[in-house]
């Protein structure tokens, strides 16, 4: 089983997670929503379960974990562009 992912919608994790089947998206710049989306999963372990499933169940329809490594590079590249435009420096929430 995989754990359930919850992030914000933004660059590569809105890419390749469904909302709701496959992850959690939560607006960008709102910590509500992603402690609320946390709490959500924290407290039912059903949720959990199915959407880790279905996140590993993707990730072997894809054929690889290299979409996933992409992904990462992608991100890692998105946030360096941020934190150069002023945006919310790197290691911080």
């Amino acid at each position: 089983m995989g754990l359930p992912i919850v992030t914000a919608a933004v660059g590569g994790p809105s890419k390749i997670l469904e909302h709701g089947r496959t992850g959690i998206l939560c607006p960008p710049k709102n910590a509500e929503a992603l402690g609320d989306a946390i709490l959500k999963l924290l407290m039912n372990a059903h949720l959990r379960r199915r959407i880790g499933v279905a996140a590993v169940a993707e990730v072997r329809r894809r054929g690889s974990i290299c979409a996933v490594a992409a992904c990462e590079g992608e991100m890692a590249v998105s946030a360096r562009r941020r934190e150069d435009a002023g945006g919310v420096p790197r290691g911080r929430i």
